[in-house]
């Protein structure tokens, strides 16, 4: 493995296709992401599609860490919380 890198991740069809792939295999490997095996293709896009365009909205940040080329895990904040505290985030596991 090489050095990893972080960055906000965007809704190229590049980049939602291999968080589809991610998330389904997280799943069907026993992972704890609020989702049950067998994950459908389009439980896992429909996820992504919503997740990506509340960031696009800036309800949330999805982050991904990138190892060169390749997606090797994400992280949500959640930004969408009360009036009385734009400074917090909550972490989300997908």
């Amino acid at each position: 493995m090489g050095s990893i890198e972080i960055n906000v991740l965007n809704q190229s069809a590049e980049t939602h296709a291999m968080l589809v792939d991610m998330l389904i295999a997280t799943v069907a490997a026993g992972g704890s992401v609020s989702f049950m095996h067998p994950l459908s293709l389009e439980a896992a896009r429909d996820f992504w599609d919503k997740s990506l365009t509340a960031a696009a909205r800036g309800e949330r940040a999805v982050l991904g860490a990138w190892d060169g080329e390749v997606l090797v895990g994400t992280v949500t904040l959640l930004l969408d919380c009360p009036p009385n505290q734009p400074h917090r985030a909550e972490i989300a596991n997908s």
